[in-house]
């Protein structure tokens, strides 16, 4: 018998209001959850904001998230009641030609968590088992929230595998994908590391790091053999031909509207640039087991919390402006 539970319902651009929705029995292969922490990002913000193309009102954001197990649907072997998880938020059909290539983020018919259904800002919820990955004992609920960003992070770095450590890395954008990407870049041994930002805040926690940090406006022409672009800012996309060094090679990761490339001035250099999507159930694993050594800090990070009550003052202005202004805001619930 299915059961109401409070949700954070977007109704419109800028108007979170509180309503309930539904949650019946899982079913085969299912885990219901209990969700404990639920981290803003970026998208969560251009879809509070109606800037986000295809989000379907009303609808419930969020997708970086972390849970605990209540009821466990029938076949489920290999979690537990009461066990805290991660969720990767992968609503993916599993038969595709991309699914079955592991690429299951390009998936024929994936539906999008937080943007075409129901996202996690709820009490509780319905996800396939698949996606629950338990909680080592060295990562806190909230740093679990962390580990769908740092998945992003890591595919990032994936699409540039081959490259000799060592390279220039520039990444334009240090929020918080960009300061993941970075700290991905240096387990694996590139020491020169330079984030870009216009705020001064971002850029001293990037120091803090242990990174180089400046504004954009102090790049050096030619300075990156390697270039992410993990901002939506359209400024980043035109300073790529500038930024990048002859054969340099640039991933975009942020998501942005159309903007104009000196596509002439890239081929001068013989530069490349491609495309970073999402990621893959493999990526997220690689980075729960990365979490659990300690190698990546998510402290640093969480520069805000909320309490999920707070989402229903002001149909949620306060608590989307103040994750605008965070790294990653971390609404507790």
């Amino acid at each position: 018998m299915a059961e109401s539970v409070v949700a954070a319902a977007l109704t419109a651009p800028g108007c979170i209001e509180q309503a309930f929705r539904e949650v019946r029995p899982p079913r085969e292969g299912e885990v219901e959850l209990r969700v404990v922490c639920v981290g803003v990002c970026g998208s969560d913000i251009s879809s509070y904001h109606g800037a986000s193309h295809g989000v379907q009102y009303p609808i419930v954001l969020g997708h970086e998230f972390s849970a605990q197990i209540e009821r466990l649907g029938s076949g489920v072997n290999k979690l537990q009641v009461g066990q805290w998880v991660m969720v990767a938020p992968l609503l993916t059909c599993g038969d595709c030609k991309y699914c079955s290539a592991n690429s299951e983020h390009l998936c024929e018919h994936r539906v999008i968590f937080g943007k075409h259904v129901d996202g996690a800002l709820r009490e509780r919820l319905i996800m396939p088992a698949r996606t629950a990955l338990p909680l080592p004992d060295t990562i806190t609920p909230q740093a679990g929230t962390i580990a769908e960003p740092l998945a992003v992070s890591i595919h990032a770095v994936r699409r540039v595998e081959g490259m000799v450590a060592g390279e220039r890395v520039v990444i334009s954008g240090a929020g918080a994908i960009g300061l993941l990407i970075a700290q991905v870049l240096n387990t694996q041994g590139f020491p020169q590391i330079m984030l870009l930002d216009i705020d001064e805040e971002r850029l001293a926690l990037a120091k803090d790091l242990g990174f180089g940090a400046i504004h954009p406006s102090r790049a050096q022409p030619s300075s990156a053999d390697l270039l992410f672009i993990a901002t939506g800012s359209p400024e980043a996309i035109h300073n790529t031909p500038e930024l990048l060094a002859p054969r340099g090679f640039a991933v975009v990761v942020g998501i942005m509207n159309e903007v104009l490339l000196d596509w002439t001035a890239l081929l001068m250099k013989e530069a490349a640039i491609t495309t970073s999507r999402y990621f893959t159930m493999q990526d997220y694993e690689d980075g729960v087991r990365l979490l659990s050594t300690g190698a990546i800090s998510t402290a640093s990070l969480i520069t805000d919390t909320a309490q999920f009550s707070e989402l229903f003052v002001d149909t949620g202005q306060s608590v989307m402006e103040r994750a605008k202004q965070a790294v990653r805001l971390l609404i507790e619930m």
